[in-house]
C-alpha cells in the first residue's frame, strides 16, 4: 500500500512539473491527433494566435494554417505517424485577427490518454524572417543594379566599338593576294559578328529587356528560343498578360534560367518541361527533365555544391516559397516551387 501511495505521489509530481513547463514555455505548444483536432494548447500559443483555449477546442489545426502550410503539415503528420523523425519546418500561422505569422514547428509523436498524438513546439520567427528577407532583398537589389550597369556598359560601349571596327576592317586595303585578302576579311568579319552577337547575349542575360517590358511568360519563351535545337523544351502557363512585382518577376526568371542552364549543362536531357500556373495569388513552377539525374541525398549532404542548385534555393528563400526536389541517377530531375506573389497588373489585351 505504501509503494502504491509513493508511486501515485511520484506520478502526481511528474504531472505537475509537466504542466508547469507546458504553461510557462515561451514557445507555443499544441497537442493534436491524427485527424488534426487540437487536444491541448498552452498559454503562449493562445497569446500568439489570439484564440482562447475554448476556441481552440472547436478548431482543427488546418484552420490555423495557410493553404501551402496545410500541405506541409499533412505530409509531416503522415511521416510522423510512420515513425519518422523530422527536422523543424517553417510554416505560416493565421491568427484570429487574420494576420499571417511565420513560425518554426518542431514535432514528435507522444502517447496521450491512450492515443497516439503529436506534440508540436511552435516558435514565432517573424523577426528572423524579416531580417533574412531584408538582407536577401538588399543582396538581390545590389546584384541587379550591378547587372544593369554592366549591361549598359556592354551595350553602349563595347557593341558600337565592335560595329565600328567591323566597318573599318571592311574598308582596309592591304598589299596581299586577293584570295588571302578575301579569306582574312571573311574570318575577321565572322569574328566581329560573333563578338557582337555575344555582346547582345550577355547584355540580355544581365538585364532582360523582354522581362521588363512584357513580363514573365514572354521572357521565359525568349530564353527557350535561345537554347540549342538539340533539346525539346515544352513551356505552358496561364499567366497571359499578368504582371507581378518587379523583384518577384526577376527572381522567378532567374530561377527558370538557372534551372534550364543546369539541366542542359549537367543533365544532358532530351526533353524539358516547364510549367507556370497562377491560382489564388500563388504561382506554381514545375520543371522536369529526362536527363541523367543525381543522388539527391548525397547532394543534400554536400549542400548542393557542384550541381548549380545553391543559387536557385537562395532565390526560392527570397520569395518565401515552398519547394520540393526529386531526382535519382538515371531518372531525370524534377523541381516544384509554390510562391506567394502580388499581382500588380491584369491586362487581357
Amino acid at each position: 500500500m505504501l509503494f502504491t501511495l509513493e508511486r501515485d505521489s511520484h506520478i502526481q509530481e511528474t504531472d505537475q512539473r509537466y504542466k508547469l513547463l507546458f504553461d510557462n514555455s515561451v514557445d507555443g505548444i499544441a497537442i493534436w491527433d491524427v485527424s488534426m483536432k487540437i487536444r491541448q494548447v498552452n498559454k503562449a500559443l493562445q497569446k500568439l494566435s489570439g484564440y482562447s483555449e475554448a476556441e481552440f477546442s472547436r478548431l482543427s489545426l488546418l484552420n490555423l494554417l495557410t493553404p501551402l502550410s496545410q500541405d506541409i503539415v499533412k505530409e509531416r503528420r503522415d511521416l510522423l505517424f510512420a515513425n519518422n523523425e523530422l527536422k523543424p519546418a517553417e510554416v505560416e500561422l493565421i491568427t484570429n485577427y487574420g494576420k499571417i505569422i511565420p513560425v518554426e514547428v518542431n514535432s514528435k509523436r507522444i502517447e496521450c490518454d491512450g492515443n497516439t498524438c503529436i506534440l508540436s513546439h511552435i516558435r514565432d520567427i517573424s523577426e528572423r524572417k524579416n531580417l533574412e528577407h531584408r538582407i536577401n532583398q538588399i543582396m538581390v537589389e545590389t546584384e541587379e543594379r550591378e547587372r544593369e550597369r554592366i549591361s549598359v556598359q556592354l551595350h553602349d560601349d563595347l557593341g558600337p566599338l565592335l560595329s565600328t571596327m567591323k566597318i573599318y576592317i571592311e574598308s582596309l586595303s592591304q598589299d596581299m593576294p586577293i584570295k588571302d585578302k578575301q579569306e582574312a576579311k571573311s574570318r575577321v568579319l565572322h569574328l566581329c559578328k560573333e563578338a557582337i552577337n555575344t555582346t547582345r547575349e550577355i547584355s540580355n542575360n544581365l538585364s532582360p529587356n523582354v522581362l521588363t517590358h512584357y513580363g514573365l511568360s514572354p521572357a521565359i519563351e525568349n530564353i527557350i528560343k535561345r537554347q540549342p535545337d538539340d533539346y525539346l523544351i515544352s513551356f505552358s502557363n496561364n499567366l497571359f498578360n499578368k504582371r507581378f512585382m518587379q523583384m518577384e518577376e526577376m527572381v522567378i526568371y532567374r530561377i527558370v534560367y538557372e534551372l534550364l542552364h543546369n539541366s542542359i549543362r549537367h543533365g544532358k536531357p532530351k526533353n524539358i518541361y516547364i510549367q507556370l500556373q497562377l491560382k489564388d495569388n500563388v504561382l506554381s513552377l514545375s520543371f522536369k527533365d529526362d536527363g541523367c539525374g543525381f543522388d539527391l541525398l548525397e547532394s543534400e549532404i554536400k549542400n548542393f555544391e557542384g550541381i548549380g542548385l545553391k543559387n536557385i534555393l537562395h532565390r526560392v528563400k527570397l520569395l518565401r516559397a515552398h519547394y520540393s526536389i526529386k531526382s535519382k541517377k538515371g531518372k531525370g530531375f524534377y523541381f516544384e516551387m509554390k510562391a506567394p506573389v502580388i499581382l500588380i497588373e491584369n491586362s487581357n489585351g
